[in-house]
C-alpha cells in the first residue's frame, strides 16, 4: 500500500530549522534561484501602486513578500501549504512590519476571495502538483482584471530536473 505523502510536511521538513532572518537577507545576494527571477519581478512591480497587493504563491520563506514590502512599499501576502512554516513567519515578522503576512493555504481549492490581488508569483511551485489546471483557476480567480502574473518553472535541462527523481526516493 501506497502513503500518501502530505507535501505540507514534505515542505515544513525542509524549511526546518532554516533561520528566516538570515534566509531573507542571503536570497538576493546568494540564491541563484530568487537572482535569476529578480529583474524579470522588478519589471512588473514597477507597474504597481502603493495600494496593490502582491501575492508570492508557494512563498517558502517568503523571500519576495519581505522584499516587496520593503523596497516598493507594497502590500505582500505569502501563501503556503507547508503550516508550521507559515506560523513561524508569522511569528518572526518584524513587529513595525504591517505590510507582510502569511497564509496556510492550498492553492489547488483555495479559500482566498476572488480578486485578492494586483500580481502574484509561482516560482517553481506549479510542477510539484500532479494537475496544474487547479492551481492555474485558482491563481486566475485571485488576481484583478488587468492584474498580473508570473509564472516559472525549472527548465528541462537544468540541475532540478536531473536531481528531482533522486530526491523523490528520499
Amino acid at each position: 500500500m501506497k502513503q500518501k505523502i502530505d507535501t505540507g510536511e514534505v515542505w515544513d521538513n525542509k524549511w526546518d530549522g532554516t533561520d528566516i532572518k538570515v534566509f531573507k537577507h542571503q536570497a538576493f545576494i546568494t540564491d541563484k534561484w530568487t537572482l535569476f527571477h529578480k529583474s524579470l519581478i522588478e519589471k512588473y512591480l514597477k507597474k504597481l501602486n502603493r495600494e496593490a497587493v502582491f501575492l508570492e504563491a508557494g512563498c517558502g520563506l517568503g523571500q519576495w513578500c519581505f522584499y516587496v514590502a520593503e523596497k516598493y512599499k507594497i502590500k505582500s501576502i505569502g501563501v503556503d501549504v507547508a503550516e508550521k512554516t507559515i506560523k513561524r513567519l508569522n511569528k518572526q515578522i518584524f513587529k513595525n512590519n504591517n505590510l507582510v503576512s502569511f497564509i496556510a493555504d492550498d492553492l489547488n481549492n483555495s479559500k482566498l476571495d476572488n480578486n485578492f490581488c494586483d500580481m502574484f508569483i509561482s516560482l517553481g511551485v506549479i510542477e510539484h502538483t500532479k494537475n496544474s489546471m487547479p492551481m492555474m483557476r485558482t491563481l486566475y480567480r485571485l488576481t484583478r482584471p488587468n492584474g498580473i502574473g508570473v509564472i516559472t518553472v525549472p527548465s528541462l535541462y537544468c540541475m532540478h530536473t536531473f536531481t528531482r527523481p533522486i530526491l523523490k526516493i528520499f
